[in-house]
C-alpha cells in the first residue's frame, strides 16, 4: 500500500477553511484547538449564526495518518465511525438532579450527559462540524481545578450525582442494538486490536519494570490476557463500546461545582473514533481506573464519590460482570498508571508508583480469583463497593 501523502498543517487548515466557505458553515476565521492526537481540530467563527444561535463551531478533520505523528498511518474509517455514533446517539441523554442543602452547596445540580451535537459530516472530506462548548474543560482537568483534596464533604451528593448520570448514560449506550451502528463498529477491528494491546500487553510489560513486585503474578496476567482475547471471539456477546472512555474525553463547564448547582450542566462525551464492539468492562475499567488513580496517587476522595455514583448508575450487574469490572480496573491501573505522569520522576515518585502498582497487582489477582476477603480489609477495602452495595 502506498504511503499517504502528508500535507503540512498550514495546507490542511487552508483546505478546510476553503471548503467551509462553500457550505452553510462559511466562516470568518478558523483557529486550531489544543488537544487531540489523531485529528486536526479547529474552532470556526461563522459568518452568520445557526438556527440555534451558535456563531462558533468545532471543525474536526481526519487524514489517513495521525495529526501529531504523520509517519503513523491510521484508518480513515475512524471519521465515519465517530459520525455514525453521533447520529445514532443524537437524541439520547441522561439527566440526574440532586438537591443539596449544605451551607456551601445550596441548590440543585442537574447533570445532562450526552454526545456533542453533530451539525454536518462530509464523508468525502472526512470532516465533521459540531457544537463548540465555550468555557469548558475536560473532566480530568476540571477535577484537578475544582475537586481536589481540599473539597468540602458537603459536595459529596453532587459528585455522586455526576458519576451516576455518566454511569447511566454509559450503561444505556452499551445496550444499544442499532443494527447499522453495530455493522459500522464491526469494521473497526484496528482499534479493537489496539485496545487489547495497550491494556494487556502493557500490563505484562510491568513485570519487567517491577520484577520484585510481579514475581508471582506473571502467570495470572497471562491468563487474564488470554481471557480477554477469547471475549472477542463471540461477536454476539460484544456490546457497543466507546473505546476510550475516560475523564479526559468528557467535557464540562469550567467552573466550581457550587457555581453549576443552579443550572442544567451539560456533560459531553466526546472522541468516539475508537468506538468498537467489545466488552463493556474495558470502558468501565478505563473510566473507573482513572478515578481510582486520582484517589491512590492524589488522595482525592472526590473521585471515589464520583466512582460510587458511576457504579450505581450502571444498575444491577451480575456477579461475573462485577468481578470483570474490578479486574479491568486493576489492568488499567497497571497498564497506564506508571506511565501517566501521576507522580514526579524522582525517588519519592518511584516509591509512590511501587505502592500503587502493588495495590493494583493485588486487585488483578484477587479479582481474577474472586477472593472476597481481600475486598473487605486493608488496601482492598476501597474497592469493595465494586463487588457489593455498601462495600
Amino acid at each position: 500500500m502506498a504511503a499517504p501523502v502528508v500535507k503540512t498543517r498550514d495546507e490542511i487548515q487552508t483546505e478546510v477553511f476553503e471548503w467551509l466557505n462553500t457550505t452553510r458553515y462559511a466562516s470568518t476565521s478558523l483557529a486550531p484547538l489544543a488537544g487531540g492526537s489523531a485529528n486536526f481540530i479547529y474552532k470556526a467563527t461563522l459568518t452568520s449564526p445557526l438556527e440555534d444561535g451558535s456563531i462558533e463551531v468545532v471543525v474536526k478533520h481526519g487524514e489517513s495518518y495521525m495529526a501529531v505523528a504523520p509517519a503513523n498511518k491510521i484508518s480513515i474509517s475512524r471519521c465515519n465511525i465517530e459520525a455514525e455514533c453521533f447520529k445514532t446517539l443524537a437524541n439520547f441523554s441522561t439527566i440526574k438532579a440532586i438537591e443539596s442543602h449544605g451551607s456551601q452547596a445550596d441548590g440543585k445540580l442537574c447533570a445532562i450527559v450526552r454526545t456533542p451535537r453533530l451539525y454536518h459530516y462530509d464523508d468525502s472530506k472526512h470532516t465533521q462540524i459540531m457544537e463548540y462548548l465555550a468555557r469548558s474543560a475536560n473532566l480530568k482537568s476540571w477535577i484537578y481545578s475544582h475537586l481536589n483534596s481540599n473539597t468540602s464533604l458537603e459536595l459529596k451528593p453532587q459528585c455522586h450525582a455526576l458519576g451516576k448520570a455518566i454511569g447511566e448514560f454509559v450503561a444505556a449506550f452499551h445496550n444499544n442494538t442499532d443494527a447499522k451502528l453495530r455493522q459500522t463498529l464491526k469494521g473497526n477491528s484496528q482499534m479493537q486490536g489496539l485496545k487489547h494491546m495497550i491494556n494487556y500487553d502493557w500490563m505484562l510489560d510491568r513485570v519487567a519494570q517491577f520484577p520484585d513486585i510481579f514475581e508471582d503474578a506473571k502467570g495470572t496476567f497471562t491468563e487474564v490476557k488470554d481471557m480477554a482475547l477469547r471475549e472477542l471471539e463471540n461477536e454476539r456477546h460484544l456490546k457497543v463500546t466507546h473505546g476510550d472512555l475516560c475523564p479526559g474525553n468528557i467535557l464540562i463547564t469550567d467552573a466550581p461545582l457550587q457555581e453549576l448547582s443552579s443550572a442544567k450542566t451539560p456533560v459531553i462525551i466526546t472522541d468516539w473514533e475508537q468506538a468498537q464492539l467489545g466488552s463493556p468492562s474495558l470502558d468501565h475499567g478505563e473510566m473507573l481506573g482513572e478515578l481510582f488513580a486520582f484517589y491512590l496517587y492524589k488522595n482525592f476522595d472526590t473521585c471515589l464519590w464520583i466512582a460510587r455514583g458511576y457504579v450505581e448508575g450502571l444498575g444491577e450487574l451480575d456477579e461475573e460482570q462485577k468481578w470483570r469490572n474490578a479486574l479491568q480496573i486493576g489492568v488499567h491501573l497497571l497498564a497506564f498508571g506508571p506511565i501517566a505522569g501521576w507522580v514526579a520522576e524522582d525517588e519519592r515518585g518511584q516509591k509512590e508508583k511501587e505502592r500503587v502498582v502493588k495495590i493494583s497487582k493485588d486487585l488483578v489477582v484477587n479479582a481474577w480469583e474472586k477472593k472476597t476477603e481481600w475486598f473487605k480489609d486493608g488496601d482492598g477495602k476501597v474497592f469493595g463497593f465494586l463487588i457489593w452495595r455498601g462495600g
